[in-house]
């Protein structure tokens, strides 16, 4: 499973658009985990950006888990129209859940809009954005 975040940023925010820089902060809930060995051991996912991930006890069932945080620090990759685009895909997994009391036996998991922050090496912008991507809402059986 992926969990994949498109960023497009209005140009007009910004005078020169060289060297901006996204760092997105996803806060992900306790039902759901990033695997710091598996990021470090399959850079594939990376592709040219940094992840600031805790090592989370991927044993740990969901009622015992809390929510993490994961941060990507990642270049803007490149410009369609009017926008800056990037885009962040991580690996996660579903952790266990105890037993649920209705006949569907499935659990919905809501992750949020990531936060994000854009910096621009020339310095003529700095400043936090919220994405306008709807919620990623996804089912495990």
């Amino acid at each position: 499973r992926e969990l994949t975040s498109r960023i497009k940023i209005p140009i007009s925010l910004f005078k020169n658009t060289n060297g901006c820089v996204c760092m997105l902060k996803e806060t992900l809930p306790s039902s759901v985990y990033v695997d710091y060995y598996e990021l470090k051991a399959d850079k594939s996912h990376l592709k040219g950006s940094q992840v600031i991930c805790p090592n989370v006890d991927t044993e740990k069932p969901e009622y015992l888990s809390e929510p993490t945080d994961v941060s990507v620090i990642t270049p803007v990759l490149y410009q369609d129209g009017d926008s800056m685009v990037t885009n962040v895909t991580l690996p996660f997994h579903i952790r266990y859940h105890a037993p649920g009391r209705d006949k569907e036996r499935k659990v919905t998991i809501k992750i949020n809009n990531p936060r994000l922050l854009v910096h621009c090496q020339n310095g003529n912008m700095y400043g936090i954005f919220i994405s306008t991507v709807e919620e990623t809402n996804f089912a495990h059986i």
